[in-house]
């Protein structure tokens, strides 16, 4: 089934929301959550569907930082020299704290779906980050190509769901090293698989393959 552009998700008593996606299934299979990455946009990720498994309901929200030339994302970054040095961390928070709200309400709606949440790049980053804070609420994570942001998580990582992650060997965007950083903070999770490609920043045909093969193995 095509994906169905939606306006706007209400939200209860918070004042904004999160433009979407969707590929609406039947039944009660997955609902799972997908963010994009830096310039990006909703319609990134929901391209991935036709390759995903049957029966999963998935949501891509639109991130809430417009950089003015069609792109979204989740927090600003600072640039030098093309190279990336700091980022908006008030924007980082708020986005944060946003899309907490947005997965709590969007939950709510699916109560007999297991749910599932992740994401590319800076949506692996945020997905992370709404993982931790929403705890047993989320029930499967998806991080690909992402790094820490450690404003938004605890010191310690906190026992994850099960978890699929994954970085390119020859990433030039966010470098291997941070994506290894990722996997030493996460320590040792029960249900992670971490893999690391021969590609750059990208889901190239393999990953995407595993990815597969790691949503048909969950439990549903």
């Amino acid at each position: 089934m095509s994906s169905v552009l939606v306006e706007r998700l209400p939200m209860n008593d918070v004042s904004r929301s999160l433009i979407y996606v969707e590929k609406v299934s039947e039944g009660n299979g997955p609902l799972l959550v997908l963010l994009h990455g830096y310039g990006s946009s909703e319609q990134d990720l929901i391209s991935l569907t036709p390759f995903l498994p049957s029966g999963l309901h998935v949501v891509c929200p639109r991130a809430p930082v417009d950089l003015g030339w069609g792109g979204h994302a989740w927090f600003d970054l600072t640039w030098e020299g093309g190279t990336v040095v700091d980022y908006d961390h008030a924007a980082a928070m708020e986005s944060s704290e946003e899309l907490c709200a947005f997965l709590t309400v969007l939950r709510a709606s699916h109560p007999d779906r297991p749910f599932w949440l992740g994401g590319f790049s800076q949506g692996a980053m945020m997905s992370l980050a709404a993982t931790c804070r929403l705890g047993t609420l989320v029930e499967g994570l998806v991080f690909l190509s992402g790094r820490l942001l450690p404003e938004l998580l605890p010191t310690e990582a906190p026992v994850l769901p099960a978890t699929f992650m994954s970085h390119g060997l020859h990433d030039e965007v966010i470098p291997i090293a941070e994506g290894r950083a990722v996997r030493t903070w996460m320590g040792n999770q029960p249900s992670l698989e971490y893999n690391e490609y021969p590609m750059g920043h990208e889901i190239d045909e393999t990953c995407l393959r595993d990815l597969i093969s790691w949503f048909r193995k969950q439990p549903v």
